[in-house]
């Protein structure tokens, strides 16, 4: 399994999501807005469930995951990070955020 790692705007959803297709693999995106609004124990919870189930070979982590030692922790020990980064003006400005990410 291949947890996504990157700020918002670093390509999570757009660049993998279209790769993953052309791939034909599962790709879940816990980064997106439906789940973000949600508590934190639920977002982890859910992503636990995808975890166990191995409902997908690629997970999209959202930035609040990525903030939390024990996610991480917990992530490392069932797949594999990949990093993703951009200049941070282009990330600034695909995750719609007008607050400078760093």
């Amino acid at each position: 399994m291949i947890f996504l790692w990157g700020p918002p705007g670093s390509g999570k959803t757009t660049i993998v999501a279209k790769a993953c297709q052309n791939l034909e693999i599962r790709f879940i995106d816990f980064s997106t807005p439906e789940i973000n609004v949600k508590p934190f124990s639920s977002q982890k919870e859910i992503c636990m469930e995808a975890i166990n189930n191995q409902s997908a070979d690629v997970i999209a982590l959202p930035w609040s995951f990525q903030e939390d030692r024990s996610v991480r922790k917990l992530i490392r020990s069932f797949g594999v990070l990949l990093l993703l980064w951009a200049h941070p003006l282009d990330m600034q400005a695909r995750s719609g955020r007008l607050e400078p990410l760093f």
